[in-house]
């Protein structure tokens, strides 16, 4: 298995001689990586993969410009939230602002029973209401995205919205794509 890191033409050798399917790969946050697995068959026979990209998202509490509310976290070491720790809203109103240099952004979030929806905006201008209510709780998901066609400085804003029985939002993290 190989990889490359953001825009580099250099493939680096990450897994070699193994069996192994799968494997732990110490990324670095807010980096885009992508990935090609060549396998050999016990003839010599070979086949490598198309590359399949992948971006390590910010944990919740980096990139933060401004925050009104979202003042609780929960965190364990046997968590299933990234990095093992989100910051989360109960109140209606509560607003958190990220700042960061990118071409894409996706809000990495929990759907679940007990989530409400939340406005996004996006360089200031309202883009759209996002809903985070599921009849299962699933965490890790990306619930909004957005990309442009150049590298710049953008801003997003999560503001709770917090519906009827459902008030809770969740921010897990932030993929940021250069």
């Amino acid at each position: 298995m190989r990889f490359k890191r953001n825009n580099s033409k250099k493939w680096r050798p990450w897994k070699t001689k193994t069996k192994s399917v799968n494997g732990y790969f110490p990324g670095k946050a807010g980096s885009t990586y992508y990935f090609k697995v060549t396998a050999w068959d016990g003839a010599g026979n070979s086949n490598t993969s198309k590359k399949k990209r992948t971006i390590v998202p910010y944990n919740e509490n980096q990139l933060v410009l401004k925050r009104s509310g979202f003042k609780k976290t929960f965190s364990g070491a046997k968590s299933r939230y990234y990095k093992n720790s989100v910051r989360y809203s109960t109140a209606r109103g509560d607003s958190i602002t990220y700042r960061f240099k990118g071409k894409r952004v996706s809000l990495v979030s929990t759907r679940g029973p007990n989530r409400s929806k939340a406005k996004v905006y996006v360089d200031g201008r309202y883009i759209k209401t996002i809903n985070a209510f599921s009849s299962k709780t699933r965490v890790r998901k990306i619930l909004f995205s957005k990309r442009w066609r150049k590298t710049g400085t953008h801003s997003i804003k999560i503001v709770n919205q917090k519906t009827r029985g459902r008030g809770s939002f969740d921010i897990d993290g932030l993929a940021v794509g250069k």
